[in-house]
């Protein structure tokens, strides 16, 4: 498939070629994701490389080009997802981090207490919990998930990242329950059961279904678990979680109900409902 002897710059128009052919619409970037991997340089390092195209390096391309053929995600491939500036292993054990996501990440980044204790749920590879971690190292960060698998990529993150994170297995808030934090983060599951039945290949036949599916409405989460994180807030404590982009009426709702206050919708970069927030009242006593 690829001749030997090819510069970095060639294998890449051809592996973009391949790509193009097949109508993958990122064929660009996957390619350079690519071949930026096989020669573990940038951009600027495969224009002046001298490197040329080996055996052992044609038959990992090879490979690689054919799982992306086959639809499989190319962050799955090189096992890697920047996501806040920071390079991330993702597995199909975990979500693919999102820049979508990046928007409650930043939020949490610039609105969390000083040397709050904050809780991300459904942490999958940690991606939230490290990047708001990295930014703000006076928070003291806890982070759950159901996955026990999930938790094993996470733990190799916060490792290879150097981030102090507290990685605690169970359902949703289970495990830390009698905790109080300043605030709680999440990126739940929302995709509703019929939209699952209509997502891409590559994210519907790869990514792990238990991360994405949040019922009949996609609220499945939302209902059971935000009464939970309010009990669990501290006067003045903020809880923030992603949303589909028309669930933020109904998550707002939710949040109402349960006696949060200066609920709000933020929106990503193509103005779309994102994030829901909202800050439990000072002096509420639990019911």
């Amino acid at each position: 498939m690829f001749d030997l002897g090819q510069t970095p710059l060639q294998t890449l128009q051809r592996v973009r070629g391949i790509l193009m052919q097949a109508g993958d619409e990122q064929a660009q970037s996957k390619a350079r994701l690519l071949i930026g991997a096989l020669y573990e340089t940038d951009m600027h390092g495969l224009l002046t490389t001298k490197e040329r195209m080996d055996a052992c390096r044609a038959e990992r391309l090879a490979d690689w080009v054919r799982r992306c053929l086959a639809g499989e995600p190319v962050q799955y491939i090189l096992r890697r997802a920047d996501f806040m500036g920071l390079s991330f292993i993702v597995t199909p054990d975990v979500l693919i981090p999102r820049r979508d996501s990046e928007v409650l990440a930043q939020w949490a980044v610039e609105q969390a207490p000083r040397q709050a204790c904050v809780l991300d749920l459904c942490t999958g590879s940690g991606c939230l919990a490290i990047a708001v971690k990295h930014a703000r190292p006076d928070v003291r960060m806890t982070a759950t998930d159901i996955s026990v698998a999930a938790l094993r990529v996470a733990r190799q993150n916060g490792q290879r990242l150097h981030a102090e994170v507290i990685w605690k297995q169970g359902d949703g808030c289970t495990p830390v329950q009698g905790q109080r934090f300043g605030l709680i983060m999440c990126n739940p599951p929302y995709i509703t059961t019929q939209e699952m039945q209509h997502l891409e290949p590559q994210v519907l036949d790869f990514e792990p279904h238990l991360a994405l599916c949040g019922g009949t409405e996609g609220l499945d989460f939302y209902r059971r678990w935000i009464p939970v994180c309010r009990r669990l807030l501290e006067p003045r404590g903020w809880l923030a979680m992603e949303i589909g982009y028309a669930q933020g009426r109904a998550v707002c709702a939710l949040m109402q109900a349960c006696g949060l206050e200066q609920i709000e919708v933020l929106q990503d970069m193509e103005h779309r409902d994102r994030v829901v927030i909202g800050c439990r009242a000072e002096g509420e006593t639990d019911d």
